[in-house]
């Protein structure tokens, strides 16, 4: 089951309400019951702090280059080095293999290309 829906069932359960036809919870049914409520209050939360928590992560990981932290390919390098020879930009070097501009400055560097201070 997808996390979002465990989220959404809890929360319904907790508020007392059905979470297939969202009506309310009969008085004398066990979700009604107030160490129910408060557990499944307490789930809720916990499960809202770790989806958040998730959806931080998610955001971070795209943001981030596709290649980062990857060992360079020989036919990378060979490649980088053309396209730097040719006159491209680091920044364009940075997108076109899916890595930092800070990696490739790195990489210009280990090949000889540049010497390159932070």
């Amino acid at each position: 089951m997808e996390i979002n829906r465990t989220f959404e069932i809890i929360g319904c359960l907790a508020e007392g309400v059905d979470p297939k036809t969202l009506q309310k919870l009969p008085n004398e049914s066990v979700f009604n019951q107030p160490e129910v409520i408060r557990a499944l209050n307490t789930a809720f939360n916990m499960l809202g702090t770790k989806l958040q928590k998730i959806k931080e992560e998610e955001k971070k990981r795209k943001k981030r280059p596709l290649k980062q932290g990857e060992k360079w390919l020989a036919n990378e390098e060979e490649e980088l080095k053309r396209n730097f020879e040719s006159g491209k930009d680091v920044n364009d070097l940075a997108k076109a293999h899916h890595r930092s501009t800070l990696s490739i400055k790195k990489r210009l560097e280990k090949m000889g290309l540049i010497t390159f201070q932070k």
